[in-house]
């Protein structure tokens, strides 16, 4: 039975670390250009991809770029109903 419980777990540990990915994380704030106010659940997307965030309450997020992505990658923000 320890045996199996060892095997399982090295399959596990194998299975991982085969899918883990590098990544590199940009963090940021959106806020209100006029008010300086955070903007709460705005969209956060890597351009041409399917990478996404929203911010949270404090207009914080963070999103995991893969290493592999271009030095000058494109962030994009929208919010809905915002003019």
């Amino acid at each position: 039975m320890r045996t199996r419980a060892l095997t399982i777990f090295f399959l596990m540990l194998a299975f991982n670390c085969a899918t883990a990915q590098d990544f590199r994380t940009l963090y940021g704030k959106v806020t209100d250009s006029e008010y300086n106010d955070p903007m709460y659940l705005a969209s956060v997307t890597l351009a041409g991809s399917n990478i996404s965030i929203v911010t949270n309450s404090d207009g914080v997020f963070s999103l995991k770029i893969p290493v592999d992505t271009k030095e000058e990658a494109v962030v994009r923000i929208s919010y809905m109903g915002y003019d």
